[in-house]
This record gives structure tokens, C-alpha cells and sequence, in this order.
């Protein structure tokens, strides 16, 4: 995990991935936590060893809420998203936040509408962070539009690890390995290995 986020110290921020603040509060299959001072010592670890590669990295500390209960079963809220994205990012307005970090689209398809919109009509603010998909040049128009402040790559910066590099010099992108993705055996114990990780390529 640590030689991973070494890698991609070049991106301007680092955003860690979804980082549960409550051991008993589980959103996703083995997600990372900071909820004791063991695991607290490790991010430390990580997070020196960025800063000494020269980048920048926050801990994305979360809470799944109700997708963490036991009784989770589905949240059926896909239609009322936009509505929804619009209340939050008015309550960010009065936190002091330095970013509000929306999702365009959900995982299984349920999100239905333009969440990015509203967001960016009702954020004042804090910066509009997006996500989900996105292309570079779709990226780039964006910002330039001023329809979005930044956009976090995921799968891109998993399977490309110089993505900045790669974008700045117009170079194609390495395909991320999905059938790869939190994968990996050694006996009973199930593990994430280089394969798939931290193996991608850099440009020479």
C-alpha cells in the first residue's frame, strides 16, 4: 500500500482511498481503516513516505452511515440524487471546507440525473472535486468551463501510476486489469499482491 501511494506522489493531491474512522462500521470488502493508534501508525508510515517523494496526500476519512448497518439492503434514492447533492453542498458552504467531492454517477447504476450541476450552482465555497469516469480531455474541458474544479482519478491512476506525466505529454494510457482488482491468495488468507497494483508500467 505504501510503495502504491510512493508511486503516484507526483499527482498534485493525493486523495486516499475511502478510509473508515470506525472499525465496526465496514462500507466495502476490505476497505482501509484509521481507527486505532495501530492503524494510525501505519498511515503515518504512508504518508511520510509521500511527503519524502515529494507529493501531497489527505486521508479520505469516511463513515458509511447507513450502507454500514447490518440491515443494509438498498437505498433506492437514484431519482432524488440531484436534490440531494444541492442540500449538501449548501450545508458545505457554512463548514469551511476547502473541497466538496461529488460522484457524477454510482457504482450499480441506481444515480439518476445531473448531480454536477446543482453542485456547482449551490457550492460557494469550498472547490467542486468530481469523479467517476471521466476522460482526460473531458476532464480538461470541464475545468476550463469552470463546471468543476478538479477531477480524481481512479482506475486511470491505479493503471497508470505517471499519470501526470502521461497526461502532460499526451501519452497513451495503460488499461487498468479489473480482473486483477482486490485480488490475490496465499493459502486461506486472501490478499491484495503487486500483481494488478503496482506492477503498471511507467514511460521511459
Amino acid at each position: 500500500m505504501k510503495q502504491y501511494y510512493v508511486q503516484r506522489a507526483s499527482a498534485g493531491l493525493v486523495i486516499t482511498e475511502f478510509t473508515s474512522i470506525d472499525n465496526d462500521a465496514i462500507t466495502f470488502h476490505r476497505e482501509p481503516c484509521i481507527a486505532d493508534d495501530a492503524q494510525t501508525a501505519k498511515w503515518k508510515e504512508i504518508v511520510d513516505a509521500v511527503h519524502a517523494a515529494g507529493g501531497r496526500i489527505f486521508c479520505q476519512i469516511a463513515h458509511g452511515g447507513r450502507a454500514a448497518h447490518p440491515s443494509y439492503q438498498d437505498m433506492h434514492r437514484g431519482e432524488t440524487a440531484p436534490d440531494e447533492v444541492k442540500f449538501i453542498a449548501s450545508i458545505a458552504n457554512d463548514f469551511g471546507l476547502a473541497y466538496l467531492h461529488v460522484m457524477r454517477a454510482d457504482f450499480f447504476g441506481q444515480q439518476k440525473g445531473d448531480v454536477l450541476t446543482p453542485a456547482r450552482e449551490t457550492l460557494k465555497g469550498p472547490a467542486l472535486v468530481v469523479n467517476m469516469g471521466f476522460e482526460v480531455d473531458e476532464a480538461k474541458e470541464g475545468v476550463a468551463a469552470g463546471r468543476f474544479d478538479a477531477v480524481a482519478f481512479g482506475t486511470k491512476f491505479l493503471a497508470n501510476p505517471d499519470l501526470p506525466a502521461r497526461i502532460a505529454a499526451g501519452a497513451a494510457l495503460n488499461d487498468p486489469k479489473a480482473d486483477l482488482f482486490y485480488t490475490g491468495k496465499v493459502g486461506d488468507l486472501t490478499y491484495t499482491g503487486p500483481e494488478g497494483y503496482t506492477d503498471y508500467p511507467t514511460l521511459p
